[in-house]
């Protein structure tokens, strides 16, 4: 839906190449390309749109607004807004029946009866969801310990201290195209080969096998949003 070509992923061909053996699943070494393919396809779409700067920057206001709107009625504040579903779950997180009210119309519906509330914070918040005035950002990936600090001294300063933990959001996030070690085999792929071996996919794809070591990549940003 994002027009992201590299999203795509053959995984008919992926399917197709599997093999159960001893209750193991197997690639067969056909199927290899597909695999390299698909794993360089996610490590793409991760940074290209998963991480991408407003698409994080949304997930940041929202959850704000869901923060607030917890917070909000732990102290009893009653609000002007259909949100009976939406407590229930903060209530009991294995509410599954409120939980799959919670779709897009539903949410979308309380957060804009939620622009005329009267508590400040949560009124900015929901209305800065529909304007799309989003949160401002500061890009830490390349910057030394000492100018991250000062700037989050600076922005710390401009907002309120009850309202920094919805108003100021820091993103660490880090990943790596394939990920298998000695240590961890939680997310090795097994490949059997022509001659009927079984080999890890990093030890049989030479591609998959530098990915491994090169493909680190690290994303770190300080999201502010000033009322």
């Amino acid at each position: 839906m994002t027009g992201a070509a590299y999203g795509h992923i053959d995984y008919y061909r992926i399917l197709r190449s599997m093999k159960i053996v001893d209750n193991k699943v197997l690639v067969r070494a056909s199927g290899v390309h597909s695999i390299e393919s698909y794993l360089m396809s996610r490590y793409h779409m991760y940074f290209q749109v998963y991480y991408h700067k407003t698409a994080r920057n949304y997930e940041c206001l929202l959850e704000a607004i869901y923060e607030r709107i917890r917070d909000l009625t732990l102290n009893g504040y009653k609000f002007n807004a259909n949100i009976d579903s939406f407590i229930k779950v903060i209530e009991d997180s294995n509410n599954i029946k409120a939980y799959i009210e919670l779709d897009d119309s539903y949410v979308g519906g309380f957060i804009k009866q939620l622009t005329k509330c009267d508590d400040v914070a949560l009124n900015s918040l929901c209305n800065a969801f529909f304007d799309r005035h989003l949160f401002k950002y500061y890009d830490f990936t390349h910057l030394s310990d000492d100018k991250k600090n000062q700037i989050r001294e600076e922005i710390y300063n401009k907002i309120p201290e009850e309202l920094r933990p919805y108003l100021i959001k820091e993103v660490k996030i880090s990943g790596v195209a394939y990920m298998h070690s000695d240590k961890s085999d939680i997310n090795d792929i097994k490949v059997l080969t022509p001659e009927g071996e079984i080999k890890s996919l990093d030890e049989y794809s030479p591609i998959v096998n530098s990915l491994r070591s090169s493909s680190q990549k690290e994303m770190e940003r300080l999201y502010y949003y000033e009322l």
